[in-house]
C-alpha cells in the first residue's frame, strides 16, 4: 500500500534501479558463506592430519609386532625372552616413526608408550600383540576443535585430542 503512494513521488526511473541494484550483494554472500565454509575446511584439514598420523602410528605398530614375532619364542603360555622382544619391538618402532618424523628428538617426544608385548592365541596360533601411544598434540593441535569448545551447546572439550593409540598382532612361527 506505502508503495504505490511513494511511486508517483519517487518515478519510475528511481524504483526500477532500486530494485536492480545489487552492489554489496556479493560481500553479504562470501561472508555468509566464508562462516560456513571455514570450518568446513579446517575439518578436512584436521581430518586428513588425523587420518596420516594413525595410518603412520599403525605402520609403525605393524612392524614393531613383526620385529618381535621374528624374534620371539614362547613356552607354556609366556615368552621366554622378553628382554630381547621389547628390545627389538622399540627399536622397530622408532626406526619407522624415523621415516615420518624425521627429527629423532621428535620421535622420541611424540612416543608416549609402548606396551610390553604379550603372547596372545588367534585360533589355534600363537601370536605377539604391540601397542603403541603416541602424543598427537606434540605434532599438531587440532584447529577445529577449539573452535567446537567455543559453541554454547558444547560440553565436551574438543581441544583435548592428545593421543593415538593402536594395537598390532603378528603370528609366532618360529618356536
Amino acid at each position: 500500500m506505502l508503495r504505490l503512494f511513494c511511486l508517483p513521488l519517487l518515478g519510475r526511473g528511481v524504483m526500477k534501479s532500486l530494485r536492480h541494484n545489487e552492489k554489496g550483494a556479493a560481500v553479504i554472500e562470501f561472508a555468509i558463506l566464508l562462516f560456513l565454509l571455514m570450518p568446513l575446511l579446517f575439518g578436512i584439514i584436521d581430518f586428513g592430519f588425523i587420518w596420516a598420523q594413525s595410518h603412520y602410528l599403525s605402520q609403525a605398530t605393524r612392524e614393531g609386532a613383526r620385529a618381535g614375532a621374528r624374534i620371539a619364542t614362547y613356552d607354556s603360555g609366556a615368552i621366554t625372552n622378553p628382554v630381547e622382544v621389547k628390545a627389538a619391538v622399540d627399536a622397530s618402532i622408532n626406526s619407522s616413526l624415523t621415516q615420518f618424523y624425521p627429527k629423532p628428538d621428535q620421535v622420541a617426544e611424540i612416543i608416549n608408550k609402548i606396551d610390553t608385548p604379550q603372547l596372545v592365541t588367534v585360533g589355534t596360533q600363537q601370536a605377539l600383540k604391540v601397542s603403541v601411544t603416541i602424543n598427537s598434540d606434540k605434532i599438531w593441535t587440532p584447529v577445529l576443535w577449539q573452535f567446537l569448545s567455543l559453541l554454547p551447546t558444547s560440553d565436551k572439550e574438543y581441544s583435548k585430542f592428545e593421543q593415538l593409540t593402536d594395537s598390532a598382532v603378528f603370528p609366532i612361527s618360529n618356536n
